[in-house]
């Protein structure tokens, strides 16, 4: 299986490059800091992941390696509380520590697990491409990146830039 991620830091400045990254997400990692709880930013990225209809996810609970267990209850508490009523309502929930790695094998399996219950993009529809970045490489020409969320893209293809009208042709692609 191949999947790609994206890193939504939490400061508001990021919020527009979340919004292109996060349409094309079929699974959330929510991801929050054991020692901090929920925080303004987190309650953002929720609301937005419910406008996007985002339909699967696993709750995280990292940094467990410092803080005291009882603490940890009081946390996940907190974030179900936060995430009642929404697609996050039944997730499962993880606590793990980046530093320790306490818990990733566990995290790895729930992953593995949600990523065999996806269904497959509609590869027969129109090419869609939010665009998170555009740039020009000299000699080189417009460079545009971004996370394909229906169609196919093949070398040589024309498509259409919207809203603008404006039609490219594709003479490079790279995936990552």
């Amino acid at each position: 299986r191949q999947a790609g991620v994206v890193d939504v830091p939490g400061h508001e400045k990021f919020i527009p490059q979340m919004l292109a990254g996060a349409a094309s997400i079929d699974l959330v990692l929510l991801v929050v800091d054991a020692g901090e709880g929920v925080m303004p930013q987190t309650q953002e990225h929720l609301q937005i992941l419910q406008l996007l209809e985002i339909k699967r996810g696993i709750l995280v609970l990292n940094k467990i390696d410092l803080v005291e267990e009882d603490w940890l209850d009081i946390v996940e508490e907190e974030i179900r509380e936060q995430v009642a009523g929404t697609f996050l309502a039944t997730a499962p929930c993880c606590r793990v520590s980046a530093r320790t790695k306490a818990g990733l094998d566990s995290l790895l399996e729930l992953i593995t697990a949600e990523v065999k219950q996806l269904v497959s993009r509609d590869s027969d529809g129109p090419a869609r491409l939010p665009v998170d970045r555009c740039f020009s490489v000299s000699g080189f020409g417009t460079v545009v990146t971004g996370t394909l969320v229906s169609g196919t893209v093949a070398v040589g293809d024309r498509l259409e830039i919207l809203p603008q009208e404006h039609e490219a042709r594709v003479r490079e692609l790279q995936v990552h």
